[in-house]
């Protein structure tokens, strides 16, 4: 039997309705990042969320599975964004979305992805300190701020369809370690930040940014693995590529995360507890040379055998 306030959660969860939060659909219900609430993620209505293919998990590189992986293809990552871009503290992060009228002009394939994909949105989880707030763990890290860039596959009309199906999602996932100086490539969206300090408050802006200007230039090397929305319902759709190699982020800058709020509290710590990875696979791609070498001998990944 529940305790009161597990109770209490579980009849406000299923009443309270919000609007997209990172990579999930429309059926979505309010949840919290407290440890108590997130094992209760299971018990919200048409939860996935104590699956088998949950997401994060701890990416040991030691286990990982090294594949002659093709190259990730990127389309539209050197363009400008298209404007007005629409910023949100929706009281689990920040998020910036893309105009519906954008069209996909962001798009991803390649990799072990069976589809091309586009961009819906991206958005952030991040910490109250700077040793936690990523919600992947590599080699036994957790990094401060952990950013996510959502895409779905092309041929659905938006992202809740998409993520009604297997493979309907694919999530780019990058991680920010602490460095003296200000990342500029961040500004642009950080300085909006005061438009969005209290939970629910939206702003539009006509400035725009590349996002290879933030991600840098090292994206050869990648994870990748089966996994799902770190987000109830936890829907096990994510094809998920995890960078290893950290983007720089200020502590001046991480203070501006930190400076959110939800309705009852500071908005910190808003990361998914690590999870299990049972039976699946983590491969790894080490590189350029190292996938031309081998693209001969690559297997079928559209087989489920091929990642389980």
């Amino acid at each position: 039997m529940m305790d009161l306030n597990a109770y209490q959660f579980f009849f406000i969860a299923s009443s309270l309705f919000i609007g997209l939060p990172p990579g999930s659909n429309a059926n979505t219900v309010n949840f919290s990042y407290s440890k108590g609430m997130q094992k209760q993620w299971a018990l919200l209505p048409n939860s996935k969320c104590g699956g088998k293919h949950q997401s994060p998990i701890h990416i040991d590189s030691n286990l990982t599975i090294p594949m002659p992986i093709p190259a990730l293809e990127m389309i539209g990552f050197n363009n400008f964004l298209m404007k007005p871009l629409t910023m949100t503290n929706n009281g689990h992060s920040v998020q910036l979305k893309l105009p519906e009228s954008d069209g996909g002009s962001v798009r991803i394939f390649g990799a072990l992805l069976d589809a091309t994909y586009k961009m819906e949105m991206l958005h952030f989880h991040w910490g109250d300190t700077n040793c936690r707030g990523s919600e992947h763990v590599i080699s036994h890290v957790r990094f401060p701020l952990e950013m996510h860039i959502v895409f779905y596959k092309q041929h659905f009309d938006n992202v809740e369809a998409a993520s009604g199906h297997r493979n309907g999602l694919a999530v780019l996932a990058f991680i920010f370690q602490m460095r003296e100086k200000d990342y500029k490539p961040l500004n642009t969206m950080i300085e909006q930040f005061p438009h969005l300090t209290e939970e629910g408050n939206t702003v539009q802006t006509n400035k725009s940014f590349t996002l290879s200007s933030i991600l840098g230039r090292n994206m050869e090397v990648f994870y990748t693995y089966k996994g799902s929305l770190t987000t109830p319902p936890c829907s096990e759709v994510v094809t998920w590529i995890v960078f290893p190699d950290p983007l720089p982020i200020s502590y001046n800058q991480m203070l501006k995360f930190r400076q959110m709020k939800t309705h009852e509290s500071k908005l910190v710590d808003n990361y998914r507890h690590l999870q299990h990875i049972n039976s699946r696979k983590i491969f790894v791609r080490r590189g350029p040379s190292f996938s031309s070498f081998h693209h001969n001998e690559m297997k079928d990944h559209l087989t489920t055998k091929f990642w389980d």
